[in-house]
């Protein structure tokens, strides 16, 4: 039984916002929820670079999700992603987290179609390859979305973390395709949550 934390998530505006943060189009009706064939959400963008949120509920354990985001070894974490696609340009395979600064090289992350959790040590440092670029936030008041209303909330009331990724385009997703985001996270003690996926598509 998959006891861990259960997951909440999205693709939004670089600014946090959902869709809309300002007055000025607080009567604009919210866009119709977009579902694949396989009934998952997607996200349609018009560029490949956005804020990536991923936050984490209390899952049957009721222990709080865990924000180790700088696994080694054999460690993935307790935040697991994979991507169908490569973001951004992977570069050396063997360079892991090479997210900068000098004289580390910008590279992006490399891709798993289907993006499957399997115990192998690539799809581990896949894992590590991306958690590394999170940022952790554990208070709704820095949250790094915000509600429609402009202030800083996560996206659920009932998140206890929240893990941001504004996407580089050393990072960029790919135009014109479909890219399955997978995730899954562990609390504290360890317990793994369901898995979870979204669809980001980026279009012109």
């Amino acid at each position: 039984m998959e006891r861990g934390p259960r997951v909440v998530f999205g693709a939004m505006n670089q600014n946090g916002c959902p869709f809309c943060c300002e007055f000025t189009c607080q009567l604009t009706p919210t866009p119709t929820p977009v579902f694949d064939a396989q009934g998952r959400p997607v996200f349609v963008r018009h560029s490949g670079t956005f804020l990536l949120v991923i936050e984490g509920q209390k899952g049957s354990s009721g222990i709080d999700p865990g924000t180790n985001i700088f696994p080694f070894g054999d460690d993935r974490g307790d935040v697991q992603v994979l991507f169908s696609r490569d973001i951004g340009d992977p570069g050396n395979p063997n360079l892991i987290c090479d997210k900068g600064p000098a004289p580390l090289p910008f590279g992006g992350v490399p891709g798993m179609d289907p993006p499957l959790f399997l115990p192998s040590i690539d799809v581990t440092q896949k894992i590590q390859d991306f958690s590394c670029r999170l940022s952790v936030q554990e208070d709704p008041s820095v949250a790094c979305t915000r509600n429609k209303f402009g202030a800083f909330a996560f996206l659920s009331p009932t998140s206890r973390k929240q893990f941001c990724y504004q996407v580089p385009e050393s990072t960029a997703f790919q135009f014109g395709v479909d890219t399955i985001v997978a995730i899954q996270l562990k609390d504290l003690a360890g317990n793994l949550g369901p898995k979870k996926e979204f669809v980001v598509r980026v279009v012109p």
